[in-house]
């Protein structure tokens, strides 16, 4: 769970002295949010994670027995 800008805290404000005139100007937009998230594994949940294969060499290699050992 995420939560942003809780205490409505996301605001601006500017001060420009020209020539002619002066200008102030504060904005206030609401940001807060509110995001959950959820996460599934499909698959086998129980017992401990499948072992990595090899690869395609150690398949031959138990394949043949052992790698070549006579």
């Amino acid at each position: 769970m995420n939560l942003r800008d809780p205490f409505y805290l996301m605001s601006w404000s500017a001060h420009t002295t020209l020539d002619k005139g002066v200008l102030n100007s504060h904005s206030i937009w609401d940001n807060r949010r509110i995001i959950m998230t959820f996460v599934y594994r499909f698959g086998r949940t129980t017992g401990a994670q499948q072992q990595r294969r090899s690869g395609g060499a150690g398949d031959e290699q138990s394949r043949v027995g052992g790698g070549g050992q006579q």
